[in-house]
């Protein structure tokens, strides 16, 4: 479990910050897929779209953040969110995740309906803890959808996507720990 928050604490909203100026104090942060590899900007299933997550996304993603907070401290450790937590903080968050997409070292998809009018959760693709994986994922949802069963749907869908259309052999899930 500590490695889980030591990836959390590196690459998540919240704590993002951290590793932006970790990584540049040490020199860039390796790409985790190859500059031939075309990274796919969204999926569509009949009942929700990953989309590549953007600073405009903040409102709503907000929205989700704090409706789910219970779940992301069982997810992700009792600090994020914190209690505290601001649109303009979600803002930096989605900025840095936005940069971390461009530069290729992790990339976040929101989770939206099949309409694209309410934000259900978030897909991180990060680098693994552990050098026996090509790749991490995390993923959420709202508790109304995981009421439904999206959890499981999510990740059987990202599962299928991350072995069909990413070049990783081997993909850690730090979700299901």
């Amino acid at each position: 479990m500590r490695v889980k928050w030591l990836l959390l604490g590196m690459l998540l909203p919240g704590l993002t910050m951290l590793a932006s100026r970790a990584s540049a104090q040490d020199g860039e942060s390796a790409p985790l897929v190859p500059e031939s590899f075309v990274v796919p900007l969204r999926l569509e299933t009949p009942r929700f779209t990953l989309r590549k997550l953007t600073v405009d996304d903040a409102e709503a993603d907000f929205e989700a953040v704090v409706s789910s907070r219970d779940f992301l401290h069982e997810l992700f450790g009792p600090d994020w969110p914190p209690e505290d937590f601001t649109l303009e903080n979600n803002r930096e968050d989605l900025r840095l995740h936005e940069a971390q997409f461009e530069e290729r070292i992790a990339f976040t998809y929101t989770v939206e309906d099949a309409a694209g009018a309410h934000v259900l959760g978030s897909v991180y693709i990060v680098p693994s803890p552990e050098e026996a994986f090509d790749a991490a994922v995390l993923y959420w949802v709202r508790a109304s959808e995981r009421e439904k069963g999206m959890q499981t749907e999510l990740g059987e869908v990202v599962h299928a996507w991350l072995g069909s259309h990413w070049p990783f052999e081997r993909v850690k899930d730090l979700t299901r720990e």
